[in-house]
């Protein structure tokens, strides 16, 4: 199973992973913050560079679900 879900995760052309973290809000430090106050426009922001997988907390995922298809 796990390597299951590591190959969903690097692109098949390229053998890469190109992993935005965006859960920065979780560890509740104002530095990490800047540029995630509108935490929906920057989900579309990164969405539409086209990574591979965005980090997300949980209560952060339903910006990133709501977008449909993975392209």
């Amino acid at each position: 199973m796990k390597q299951y879900r590591l190959n969903r995760l690097f692109n098949p052309e390229s053998k890469r992973c190109f992993d935005v973290a965006m859960d920065h809000g979780v560890f509740n430090e104002p530095a990490f913050l800047s540029g995630l106050e509108n935490m929906r426009r920057a989900v579309q922001t990164v969405v539409a560079a086209n990574p591979d997988a965005v980090q997300l907390a949980v209560g952060q995922a339903d910006y990133l679900q709501s977008l449909p298809g993975r392209d």
